[in-house]
């Protein structure tokens, strides 16, 4: 590891996905519903085969016959709903996409003016453009920031650190990344999207968490952590524009 990367926040881990991604409050009745009938059938099918004669077969029979028909009813309700989540989904995809591919691009162009280790400017070009639609040069872009963040741990400045100027960027995109987590990973989830994007979305999430409490720690003891910290952030904004453009459709490209 080298000596800007010491001390940046480790990736999250996508089993917070578990904690925060619950099902809907509709499919725990459901399930203990199915859960009710699969046992009544079970147990009335063999109760039938033990009294097969008489009022007790016939009993259970007709507990089998509505076990049988309660696990049916419990298999539609459930297609229905997921049919439901599905088209959510599809309704608000295209506004979230856009969105997120709006504020990345427009934080992340906001590092060429504010961070002084990023000297190459070419990657600003396809970051831009990807305001409009992912691809695969704004996310080779954002790791070309990553590597010219990391190849200097010095601001040539004896007086400010390199977290100085990576608290400045975050003070000027702050709106942006606030968009991204306060509007957008909460529609994105009571939107059922697709898991993949969900944890992408966390990880960028807990990526800015860990720059703030970064911030905050260099604000009172100067640790300087804020700069590592904002290369893991940066990072995470290209694995999360990877995830976007998997997710991205050509009739999206008029969205924005």
């Amino acid at each position: 590891m080298d000596a800007c990367s010491a001390g940046a926040p480790q990736a999250p881990l996508t089993s917070v996905v578990s904690r925060i991604w619950e099902p809907d409050d509709m499919l725990r009745p459901l399930g203990i519903i199915a859960a009710i009938a699969l046992l009544t059938f079970g147990i009335s099918l063999c109760l039938g085969f033990v009294f097969p004669n008489g009022f007790a077969g016939n009993l259970f029979a007709e507990f089998a016959g509505v076990g049988l028909s309660t696990l049916v009813g419990v298999f539609v309700v459930d297609r229905l709903l997921s049919l439901q989540r599905q088209r959510q989904w599809e309704r608000a995809r295209k506004f979230i996409l856009s969105s997120i591919a709006s504020h990345l691009s427009d934080a992340m162009t906001d590092l060429f003016i504010y961070i002084p280790t990023i000297q190459n400017h070419k990657p600003m070009g396809p970051i831009i453009e990807g305001r409009s639609s992912p691809s695969k040069e704004t996310i080779d872009a954002l790791k070309d920031i990553v590597r010219q963040m990391v190849s200097k741990c010095s601001s040539g400045d004896p007086n400010k650190h390199l977290s100085d100027y990576a608290i400045e960027w975050y003070e000027h995109a702050k709106w942006d990344l606030d968009q991204i987590q306060n509007l957008l990973i909460p529609r994105a989830i009571d939107a059922q999207a697709d898991q993949k994007l969900i944890e992408g979305l966390l990880a960028f999430d807990k990526a800015i968490h860990d720059f703030y409490s970064a911030i905050i720690s260099h604000r009172l003891v100067v640790t300087d952590a804020a700069y590592p910290a904002l290369i893991t952030l940066v990072d995470a904004a290209a694995g999360l524009y990877s995830i976007l453009l998997e997710y991205w459709l050509p009739s999206d490209k008029s969205l924005t």
